[in-house]
């Protein structure tokens, strides 16, 4: 004789399919909201490698990849200092992407976003002051975005002063 099936169980196990539909199709709408309102960032990220005795207050330091580098100078002002970024291996121009910031070392701190200008022929420059170093070690954070695809970014050390 052949056990016959107990129908008893076919009302639970159409609630737990239709629970785990509702369930499937709920997550389906989040994650397609997510994704329409998040913009991942798929650009190429390069970081530049700075030179290792790099000291901006003696002379200007150089971050280089094999076909391209940026080189930082900095001008030491009564109050204020002067920052200036060229390029090798590809001019910067007035349209060129540039940001620059302060990028403190501790988590207790926000970086800061510094102004930049241009001035012809293929320099941009930014007047600022240097962070208080007692508190947090900063660096100076250069990155230039060539083309949508690319981001080139270099990180310099700042002087005590």
């Amino acid at each position: 004789m052949k056990p016959s099936h107990d129908k008893r169980w076919n009302k639970a196990w159409y609630f737990f399919m239709f629970v785990a539909a509702g369930l499937i199709f709920s997550w389906g709408q989040v994650g397609t909201r997510y994704k329409s309102a998040e913009k991942i960032d798929t650009r190429e990220y390069l970081l530049l490698r700075t030179e290792a005795d790099c000291d901006l207050v003696k002379s200007p330091c150089a971050a280089y990849a094999p076909e391209y580098a940026l080189v930082v100078k900095l001008d030491l002002n009564q109050g204020w200092q002067t920052l200036r970024v060229r390029a090798a291996g590809q001019a910067l121009n007035e349209s060129s992407r540039i940001k620059l910031s302060l990028e403190p070392e501790s988590s207790l701190y926000d970086s800061e976003l510094l102004p930049i200008r241009f001035q012809s022929p293929d320099t941009w420059y930014s007047d600022f002051q240097l962070p208080d170093q007692t508190k947090s070690v900063w660096k100076l954070r250069v990155a230039v975005e060539p083309d949508e695809r690319k981001v080139w970014v270099a990180e310099y050390p700042l002087p005590f002063l």
